[in-house]
């Protein structure tokens, strides 16, 4: 008799027990008694014509103006609410529970063990929902990844996820104009809009990377950068907070230490240690080759004096290293004795353990081959080929590596921003030179992250993989399985080359320059959840 658009729930709740409930009951002949819950649950008096009820009614919504359910709880626990009447009621026959309410338990006892406790007692609970019952229209944004730390020119790869409720009370899927703004001040409500994608949300979410574009600098002028991501209301939409997400990075113009180790001057580290010498300002770097008579002298940034022996403790590698890379050297001859060999790997092993970053590219020699059974084989990301081969299979067939995640690249393999294009450099005839060796490993481990694999090359696991990186624990470790990354120069000089190379060394780097990093992260299903929601 009254219109629910214009009425409080627990004006909805009276008027159903006052005009349909309680009539029914008392004309079956039930004797009903009344429960009032919040926090608790109190009996409550109709009048002298009505006995109490065990029927419960929920007082979750505040200040309603109604004279028998005064909603001014804090909480509906409602699965307390059940259990608390049938003990209240115990020596008494009773026949079944009422409850009337949202159906939300905001703490407590969960409702469906409530529930099923009185169903053992031989007392049914039956609903009735008080409430709009139709799904809530809505687009919601989920942040899935943002590094908390960023060199000072790098990119800003943010990954979100952005998902829909409700699709069954629209005509259509919608579609979502996400846009990626970078602002000045932390609470600006706008800024300078530095990209977007236009996405068809599910229920389930949609996963989405935005990059913000290199910058010499945040717009506020300190040391970090803001953003706001957005993304615009469905017709109808009454929940906005899930709409927009704010975070900053810090920008850091620390510079990148690297030691280089290598065990002869194949074509790869010649293009690779210019590169580390004279490519970015930010990274300085000590080379150390294997093969050199004692009196060479090692190759250096021009500020660093040259290394004369390998650093062997953790202490050492830690002081004045953020990464290793290791190129194809053996690790039981990587130092000038087999003592210093065993207490360098012993000390990296402890270094990356403590967060430093370790990079390996295999070679045609010992890079991986020679490291299973070394502690560093628990660091590699991947896992070796038990049968131990060289991996020589397609040195005459020429070949390009296929992105793992193209729509999503990692920002190693990301070497231009626009999609299809990054895809196109690696993959497409018109793109990067072919390899055409490779070392084939097993498969990768569990939580590493293939970015590269091989077009034709299978295993029972799949692709063979060519880039892999992974976590050991608040260390990073990469593994490349070619070694001629330096053919990249072939038409575009050494510009994609050298892109490449210092994005892996600043992902190498990222465990030295932040904290919390672990080998898992934990991931839920939304940013938000109700009181009564597991």
């Amino acid at each position: 008799g009254i219109d629910p658009r214009e009425s409080t729930r627990a004006e909805l709740a009276e008027a159903a027990l006052r005009e349909k409930l309680l009539p029914a009951l008392e004309e079956r002949g039930y004797e009903p008694h009344l429960y009032t819950f919040a926090d608790g649950w109190t009996p409550i008096d109709l009048g002298e014509d009505s006995p109490n009820s065990g029927i419960a009614g929920d007082t979750g919504e505040p200040d309603a103006p109604t004279s028998l359910l005064q909603a001014r709880g804090v909480a509906t626990h409602l699965g307390d609410a059940v259990l608390g009447t049938l003990a209240a009621n115990a020596t008494r026959h009773v026949t079944g529970m009422v409850v009337l309410g949202d159906g939300r338990n905001t703490g407590g006892a969960p409702v469906i063990d409530a529930s099923r406790r009185a169903s053992a007692a031989g007392i049914p609970v039956h609903g009735l929902v008080i409430g709009d019952s139709r799904d809530e229209v809505g687009l919601s944004l989920e942040l899935v990844d943002v590094p908390e730390t960023i060199m000072e020119d790098d990119e800003l790869a943010v990954r979100l996820r952005i998902s829909v409720q409700g699709l069954g009370e629209l005509d259509e899927q919608p579609r979502a104009d996400v846009r990626l703004e970078e602002l000045t001040a932390p609470d600006d409500a706008s800024g300078r809009i530095v990209d977007e994608r236009e996405e068809r949300p599910e229920p389930g979410g949609t996963r989405l990377t935005l990059v913000a574009p290199r910058s010499e600098g945040s717009a506020s002028g300190e040391a970090r950068r803001h953003f706001l991501v957005r993304v615009p209301p469905l017709p109808g939409e009454v929940r906005l907070d899930d709409n927009e997400l704010r975070f900053s990075v810090r920008v850091t113009t620390q510079t990148i230490r690297v030691l280089y180790v290598d065990g002869y001057p194949r074509w790869e580290y010649r293009f690779l240690k210019e590169f580390l010498k004279r490519g970015d300002a930010n990274i300085s770097v000590r080379c150390y080759l294997g093969s050199a008579s004692p009196d060479f002298p090692q190759e250096a940034s021009q500020d660093l004096a040259p290394l004369t022996s390998l650093p062997t403790t953790r202490e050492e590698l830690l002081d004045d290293y953020d990464v290793v890379l290791l190129g194809d050297v053996n690790p039981r001859r990587i130092g000038r004795t087999e003592a210093e060999s065993e207490a360098f790997i012993d000390a990296l092993f402890a270094f990356v353990e403590a967060g430093g970053g370790l990079g390996m590219q295999a070679g045609e020699l010992d890079n991986p081959r020679s490291y299973a059974g070394t502690p560093l084989e628990t660091l590699l990301p991947i896992k070796l080929d038990p049968a131990g081969r060289a991996g020589f299979g397609s040195a005459e067939t020429p070949y390009r590596p296929v992105l793992e995640n193209p729509s999503r690249p990692h920002p190693i393999v990301r070497l231009i921003p626009d999609i299809e294009a990054n895809r196109r450099m690696f993959e497409d005839e018109d793109g990067l030179a072919p390899f055409y060796w490779f070392y084939p490993v097993e498969r990768a481990k569990a939580g590493a992250d293939v970015l590269l694999s091989h077009p034709f090359e299978e295993n029972r696991y799949g692709r063979r993989p060519l880039l892999v990186t992974g976590h050991h624990p608040a260390g990073r470790t990469l593994f490349l399985a070619v070694d001629s990354t330096w053919r990249w120069n072939w038409r575009f000089r050494d510009t994609w080359r050298q892109r490449f190379w210092k994005g892996a060394v600043r992902w190498l780097a990222l465990g030295r320059l932040k904290s919390g990093d672990r080998r898992f992260t934990i991931e839920p299903g939304r940013t938000s959840y109700g009181l009564d929601e597991r």
